[in-house]
């Protein structure tokens, strides 16, 4: 397995034990919302606690994504820094939140200028 096929699948495997940790709040239709990314700033920096903040200041504020959590990475099997993380009550509202005009505005003037690399995944809960 190449080095950026690792990458991935161990990030994948990291978003599913974000999901684990969010069963309680997981039923029916909820969708949970997870990127995660690595920043062109260096570690610790000024611009990298401004992107944080205004990502946090920003999307949160988005009411139909809820639980927003800025999240930092502690392990090692992966490149990716950061972690955003919200939850949706439906499809509806997940997709509301994808076309809101302060989400694609953020997208457009922050996140493609100052990420650089990410993965983003959307899951349910599996019902065993």
């Amino acid at each position: 397995m190449n080095r950026k096929a690792f990458i991935k699948n161990t990030a994948l495997a990291g978003s599913a034990g974000l999901l684990c940790a969010c069963t309680d709040e997981l039923g029916g239709e909820k969708i949970l919302h997870t990127v995660m990314f690595k920043l062109k700033h260096a570690k610790d920096s000024p611009e990298e606690k401004k992107f944080l903040k205004d990502s946090y200041d920003i999307l949160s504020k988005i009411e139909v994504a809820k639980n927003f959590r800025v999240l930092r990475q502690v392990g090692k099997k992966n490149d990716f820094n950061f972690a955003l993380s919200m939850l949706f009550d439906s499809q509806k509202d997940y997709d509301s939140y994808n076309n809101n005009p302060n989400h694609l505005a953020y997208v457009k003037q922050r996140w493609e200028r100052e990420v650089e690399s990410f993965l983003e995944s959307d899951f349910r809960a599996y019902k065993l």
